[in-house]
């Protein structure tokens, strides 16, 4: 199960002082909702309320998550939320204490026998979707597991319903929660991998 959490660059520690804090997100619910100030998500509204008690007024701005990436690891963005620890973020990024979590799931046809997929590895067996710049995305090519690679959850999607690729791997939760229609011959599997491929 992929850790989804808080991570601030060094850039925060001199930015602290400040009575505002710029946070990045990406559309990823329940975690992350664009576009709904009401309700903008579990992990927005933690971010907001702990620096809030520090006196600190959190303005969040939802991009894409490779553009994200690509802004605070370069250290022109200060933080992000909904992030999954993997060792090359590590490299160049802070973490705070865990705020969330989310098992992996299997996005493919009804029709498709996905009963053979025990592991990561068994992904090879099929053409992979996954989103640029996701943690899912980052495992795949550190096993060399081919992927297409798109920018949007809803990009996958719309290319397992047409049949162009087999598997979109992601967060199990959020792809459940977008506009998809779900009358569309699709179906979510929940791997039950011994370890965590993430």
């Amino acid at each position: 199960m992929p850790l989804l959490i808080l991570f601030v660059t060094s850039l925060l520690a001199s930015s602290v002082k400040a009575s505002e804090l710029k946070v990045f997100a990406s559309h990823y619910p329940p975690f992350d909702i664009a576009d709904n100030k009401q309700t903008p998500g579990f992990d927005v509204e933690v971010t907001e309320a702990a620096f809030a008690a520090s006196g600190i007024n959190v303005n969040v701005d939802f991009r894409p998550w490779a553009r994200i990436m690509r802004d605070v690891q370069a250290g022109t963005a200060t933080a992000a939320v909904t992030c999954s620890a993997n060792s090359e973020r590590s490299k160049r990024l802070y973490y705070s204490d865990e705020i969330s979590g989310s098992q992996v799931g299997l996005i493919s046809l009804k029709t498709l026998d996905t009963s053979a997929i025990k592991s990561l590895e068994d992904l090879r067996n099929y053409r992979v979707v996954s989103v640029n710049g996701y943690a899912t995305q980052a495992e795949l090519i550190n096993k060399n597991i081919k992927t297409l690679n798109v920018n949007r959850m809803d990009e996958a999607i719309n290319l397992i319903a047409r049949q162009r690729q087999d598997i979109f791997i992601s967060g199990a939760k959020p792809p459940c929660l977008l506009p998809i229609n779900w009358a569309l011959p699709i179906t979510l599997n929940l791997p039950h991998w011994p370890t965590n491929p993430l």
